[in-house]
């Protein structure tokens, strides 16, 4: 059993480092392993190098120990020269751990940079957070907190200054990372980017679990392998504008029974009663018999993904492997229940009639929900979210949830002056596969147009990866407002589309 150590608010442990007269005296790379820090911080590495790229940085790496069973690395990067006084935290993905990226692009722009493993090292494992609440801690909001101030203090050391500016920039974890910042401790960053954030963790959990289940339950009945792009051509067909993208205003109206086959029959034409049933729940997200809905499901649109994240190969269940199980099937095990359950307990035991409401207490770790973003607010905090109308593993609807309770909370027009949604038509899991939908390259531009200059982003450019159906520019508008066509000129360039 875990020991009942109960989330706060604070930080645990706060973490001081003093480098005595470095303001004026900068500490070169190689010296700053010399300089001991207080308790809780060890410098492994501190050391130039030279990334792939050939931009020359200096490198520190570090282990963070709040309490005595908690190990948290972290990997500092300081470009060894035109510093542009600006610092970075990078978010992470899925259960994070694994290596501690350099984060070359940023490096290369002159940012500093910094990344963490969050605690643990198991990249894909989620078996790392059993009966561990220490690590579930660090993972849910300690880590990134103690590693940008860390961080923070290593540059400063190394550059005789503080950095001008601090940012956060994260999608998925990452996203739900960059929330937890802005709601637990909005001192951290000046400006967030918060992607296709994960930050009703414990809801997403029980959303993918049924997602998986209704593909997988009754020896695959529902399964709708080889029979992905039947679906998604079909939403299209009734939903898409000419340039393949469907509206995120709720106008989509698809029924999946319009392919039913004809009875007695399964062709590759169309979908079974025990399809149409499947894929059905999959829209309509996690309920119990009662009528009680956990979690929103996956939207309208996002069907051309479900290949990879959902349906994988159903012809044999030794290769049933869909991407979305990576997370999902050792989440409900290691990281859902305050007490974790017995070890013989398997992700398809999970009872969405009961179940979905014993994972309060890890949403006290774990989520991001707090609408209260006034603190942040208050020292001038800018927050740029963004998420992809056609993500087939975090659906969007939980983000535009949350960004309407910060709205009703704050007020509407003052959310609009330091927090702002962005949803990119058709864009799958932060921009991981082309899926025909619009694409934006540069998050940090507008936001550091914002935080630094008060420009306010309206509305940000973004293009189609591909030709298919067309090649096409559009304005990604500030939600709630939408693109709308101005009725004259090519509806592939976006001077001819407005916010409104």
């Amino acid at each position: 059993m875990k020991p009942m150590i109960l989330p706060t608010l604070a930080t645990s442990v706060l973490i001081s480092w003093s480098f005595g007269s470095w303001a004026a005296d900068p500490i070169p790379c190689e010296a700053l392993a010399q300089h001991m820090p207080s308790d809780g911080v060890t410098i492994t590495s501190a050391k130039p190098m030279a990334l792939a790229t050939g931009t020359q940085v200096c490198r520190v790496e570090g282990v963070l120990s709040p309490e005595p069973s908690s190990s948290i690395r972290f990997a500092t990067n300081i470009p060894a020269a035109n510093w542009n006084g600006r610092f970075v935290m990078l978010g992470n993905g899925g259960y994070a751990g694994g290596a501690l990226a350099a984060a070359g692009p940023f490096l290369a722009d002159g940012y500093a940079t910094a990344v963490t493993d969050t605690g643990h090292t198991a990249a894909n494992d989620g078996t790392v957070f059993y009966n561990n609440r220490v690590t579930e801690i660090d993972y849910g909001y300690r880590a990134v907190h103690l590693a940008s101030l860390v961080s923070k203090s290593i540059i400063t050391a190394n550059q005789g200054k503080p950095p001008s500016y601090n940012y956060f920039n994260g999608c998925s974890t990452g996203g739900r990372q960059a929330l937890v910042s802005a709601q637990r401790y909005p001192d951290d960053f000046d400006g967030i980017i918060a992607g296709s954030p994960a930050h009703q963790l414990t809801g997403l959990a029980v959303e993918q679990n049924w997602s998986l289940r209704q593909f997988h339950d009754n020896n695959f009945a529902g399964n709708i392998h080889g029979k992905v792009n039947l679906l998604s051509n079909a939403v299209k067909a009734a939903c898409a504008d000419p340039e393949g993208i469907i509206p995120a205003n709720g106008s989509c109206k698809f029924d999946p029974a319009s392919l039913i086959c004809p009875a007695g029959t399964d062709a590759a034409s169309c979908l079974t009663p025990a399809q149409v049933k499947a894929v059905k729940a999959v829209y309509a997200g996690p309920s119990n018999s009662a009528g009680t809905n956990w979690y929103p499901g996956k939207p309208l649109g996002s069907e051309a993904s479900w290949a990879l994240w959902l349906v994988n190969d159903a012809t044999d269940p030794a290769k049933w492997k869909p991407a979305q199980g990576g997370f999902a099937f050792s989440f409900v095990n290691n990281l859902f229940f305050e007490n974790d359950p017995p070890s013989t307990y398997k992700w398809s035991d999970f009872n969405f009639e009961t179940d979905p409401t014993r994972g309060d207490f890890m949403a006290r770790i774990l989520n991001a929900t707090d609408p209260d973003l006034s603190a942040f607010q208050m020292r001038r905090g800018k927050l740029l979210a963004y998420h992809g109308t056609g993500d087939g593993l975090i659906g969007y609807q939980p983000t535009v949830n949350y960004m309407t309770s910060v709205r009703d909370r704050l007020g509407a027009a003052n959310v609009d002056k330091f927090a702002r949604l962005f949803l990119v038509n058709g864009m799958d899991h932060c921009d991981f596969v082309d899926r025909g939908g619009l694409s934006v390259a540069d998050w940090m531009s507008p936001l550091v147009n914002w935080v630094e200059k008060g420009v306010a982003p309206d509305a940000i450019m973004a293009s189609s990866r591909s030709t298919n159906p067309v090649k096409f520019t559009r304005p990604i508008c500030a939600w709630p407002k939408t693109a709308s066509y101005k009725g004259s000129g090519a509806r592939t360039e976006a001077a001819n589309w407005s916010c409104k």
